[in-house]
């Protein structure tokens, strides 16, 4: 399998896409004017503790306030048994106790270390946790946690061992003060390599503790790395076969990075110097273009189509153009395998988190709706969001939720239409045409009969677009003349080409004079 990054280097955006089989995998996109925040450790103000919701909101510093909650706030003294209860829940067994309520660890006006775990998403406040951690290239450093975990993704029986062995040893030279998860990227590395980055993690951790003791909150205590060096601090690995830059300070900024963590990597380092735009070069742009699209086609002509409501996403598997060759049943399981592989692309790639809902086209036999859950669960495990996937119903439904830690990709790239409000439809051109009429007669019936000052007769001045307006002459026309004269008004109608935001997206507005 071939796979490159490719990074989009500019002032005001940058963009770092993986590439794999010249297909876009996923991408990422920070704006200079909106910075990535999640993995910043803040040092914060409780302003409002909610025994009702067992949360609370956290000043940091930003325009708005973070949640942050109950499970996410913890005490000193009881910091390992929290993150232990944490650790069972998330693993699907059972804490041996409780939480302690949210009143009893915070109040107002309490100074908290808390850490970003979830961008600020609509109207919402960015989420925190107090459980904080430190990400480096091959470990995460816990702080103050008794704990030593190693990545679901490393499945090596002899690489676990190993890697707990180093684990061990570290924890013990670093007197059982902190603890470490090992990451996909550790797997095969040297122990030296591990322990020097662990000791980096180490000397950033004392940087932060000195900081609050001496800093005032709310600030900053500890910025995550860039997105460009976080993406492959994070993205990359041994397979990897390019890292293709066109900006010279994004590629000085990703060299010095690989000659101190990956310098086996630095000969793959390249700089785009072509006159054609790097993303065109490798029609990144086209498939962006795709992946925004609410309708994607599926190779045997079947389609997706997505809709976004308030909760979820909801995805309806069509056979469109496809109507097979011989059984329905072969037809409906070739469309369903097609949809499973690209749903599990386009979650990725789009960035979808919270509750996902497929709705595959309904299969009568149970082993087929079977092959179709674990085609979708093969595909959807190379992705590093955190999943809970329930097997297909009867009907055909797919439920699953994904972890959403930032905005999706047509969130951060579109906004919301202002003539339907993000609906997607308008009203139809009938509904529009006799809405006008209803507020004609609503401003004859204030008007009627009531001359203005210079002794002419009210008037009523309607700017209108050109459809509507052909579908007022050719069926209305009557009905104005005769509202013109029980209401004693001129009705004046003026074309515009271009309506814009407002009543005018009903395709009028009415102005009295």
């Amino acid at each position: 399998m071939s796979k490159k990054l490719i990074v989009n280097s500019l002032l005001t955006e940058t963009r770092v896409a993986l590439i794999e089989d010249d297909r876009l995998k996923s991408i990422r996109i920070e704006l200079a004017n909106k910075k990535d925040t999640v993995g910043n450790i803040y040092l914060g103000t409780v302003s409002r503790v909610l025994p009702g919701i067992q949360s609370a909101f956290v000043e940091i510093g930003t325009s708005r306030s973070t949640f942050l909650y109950c499970k996410d706030a913890v005490s000193d003294h009881q910091r390992n048994e929290f993150y232990q209860a944490r650790i069972d829940e998330d693993q699907g067994s059972k804490s041996s106790g409780t939480h302690p309520k949210i009143e009893s660890l915070l109040h107002e006006g309490q100074k908290v270390a808390v850490q970003i775990s979830k961008e600020p998403l609509g109207t919402k406040g960015a989420r925190v946790t107090m459980q904080l951690s430190i990400a480096g290239r091959h470990v995460v450093l816990l702080p103050e946690i008794k704990h030593v975990a190693i990545s679901k993704r490393i499945t090596d029986a002899a690489e676990i061992v190993r890697l707990k062995e180093i684990g061990e040893r570290i924890y013990s030279a670093a007197d059982s003060r902190h603890g470490l998860i090992f990451r996909t990227a550790a797997e095969n590395v040297s122990e030296d390599s591990i322990q020097k980055d662990y000791q980096k993690l180490l000397d950033r951790w004392q940087t932060i503790k000195q900081k609050m003791t001496t800093k005032s909150a709310p600030c900053l205590l500890h910025r995550d790395q860039d997105l460009i060096v976080k993406s492959i601090r994070d993205q990359y690995t041994d397979d990897i076969e390019e890292i293709i830059v066109d900006s010279q300070s994004a590629f000085d900024s990703i060299n010095y990075f690989l000659e101190k963590n990956i310098p086996t990597a630095i000969s793959k380092l390249k700089r785009h110097n072509k006159a054609n735009l790097i993303f065109d070069e490798y029609d990144i742009e086209v498939e962006l273009a795709k992946a925004l699209n609410r309708k994607v086609w599926l190779p045997s002509g079947g389609s997706l189509v997505f809709d976004q409501t308030e909760a979820l996403m909801a995805i309806d598997v069509n056979t469109g153009r496809y109507v097979g060759k011989q059984h329905a049943r072969d037809t409906i399981l070739k469309t369903n395998l097609e949809a499973a592989k690209e749903v599990a692309h386009q979650l990725e790639l789009r960035s979808i988190g919270g509750i996902v809902i497929v709705d595959f086209i309904d299969m009568e036999e149970p082993e087929d709706r079977e092959q179709i859950y674990q085609v979708f669960c093969s595909h959807i495990e190379t992705s590093k969001a955190k999943t809970n996937i329930l097997p297909i119903s009867e009907l055909g439904i797919l439920q699953m939720t994904r972890k959403r830690t930032s905005e999706s990709l047509p969130q951060q790239m579109t906004s919301e239409c202002t003539s339907c409000q993000g609906t997607g439809r308008n009203n139809s051109l009938e509904a529009q045409g006799h809405e006008l009429l209803r507020e004609i007669k609503r401003n004859g019936v204030n008007y009627k009969g009531k001359p203005l000052k210079h002794g002419n007769l009210p008037q009523l001045e309607i700017d209108i677009s050109f459809e509507l307006n052909e579908w007022i002459k050719k069926n209305q026309t009557n009905t104005i003349s005769e509202f013109k004269d029980k209401y004693m008004v001129d009705i004046e109608f003026k074309v515009r080409d271009k309506l814009i935001s407002g009543e005018m997206a009903q395709g009028y507005e009415i102005f009295m004079s």
